[in-house]
Protein backbone atom coordinates (compact mmCIF):
# COMPACT_ATOMS: atom_id res chain seq x y z
CA UNK A 1 0.00 0.00 0.00
CA UNK A 2 3.13 2.45 0.55
CA UNK A 3 3.29 2.97 -3.50
CA UNK A 4 -0.02 4.00 -3.83
CA UNK A 5 -1.24 7.83 -4.64
CA UNK A 6 -3.32 9.50 -1.98
CA UNK A 7 -6.09 9.40 -4.79
CA UNK A 8 -5.52 5.55 -4.83
CA UNK A 9 -5.64 5.23 -1.13
CA UNK A 10 -9.07 6.97 -1.21
CA UNK A 11 -11.11 4.90 -3.33
CA UNK A 12 -9.51 1.73 -1.66
CA UNK A 13 -10.71 3.07 1.88
CA UNK A 14 -14.06 3.92 -0.45
CA UNK A 15 -14.30 0.91 -1.49
CA UNK A 16 -13.63 -1.15 2.04
CA UNK A 17 -16.21 1.30 3.86
CA UNK A 18 -18.57 -0.17 0.81
CA UNK A 19 -17.97 -4.07 1.74
CA UNK A 20 -16.97 -3.38 5.17
CA UNK A 21 -20.16 -1.58 6.15
CA UNK A 22 -20.49 -2.69 9.73
CA UNK A 23 -17.77 -2.77 10.66
CA UNK A 24 -16.93 1.12 9.50
CA UNK A 25 -20.14 1.80 11.60
CA UNK A 26 -19.22 0.57 14.74
CA UNK A 27 -15.86 1.76 14.77
CA UNK A 28 -16.79 5.07 14.24
CA UNK A 29 -19.44 5.05 17.37
CA UNK A 30 -16.33 3.40 19.30
CA UNK A 31 -14.02 6.26 18.73
CA UNK A 32 -17.01 8.90 19.37
CA UNK A 33 -17.59 7.25 22.91
CA UNK A 34 -14.30 7.04 23.44
CA UNK A 35 -13.46 10.88 22.71
CA UNK A 36 -16.34 11.63 24.82
CA UNK A 37 -14.95 9.60 27.44
CA UNK A 38 -11.61 11.35 27.37
CA UNK A 39 -13.00 14.68 27.58
CA UNK A 40 -14.45 13.94 30.67
CA UNK A 41 -11.93 12.72 31.95
CA UNK A 42 -11.38 9.32 34.10
CA UNK A 43 -13.15 8.88 37.68
CA UNK A 44 -11.18 7.94 40.85
CA UNK A 45 -11.93 4.03 41.61
CA UNK A 46 -14.03 3.75 44.49
CA UNK A 47 -12.73 2.17 47.42
CA UNK A 48 -15.16 -0.93 49.44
Amino acid sequence: MGGLTPSQLRYLESKCREVNADFFGMRERLVKVGRAVAQQGFPEPSVL
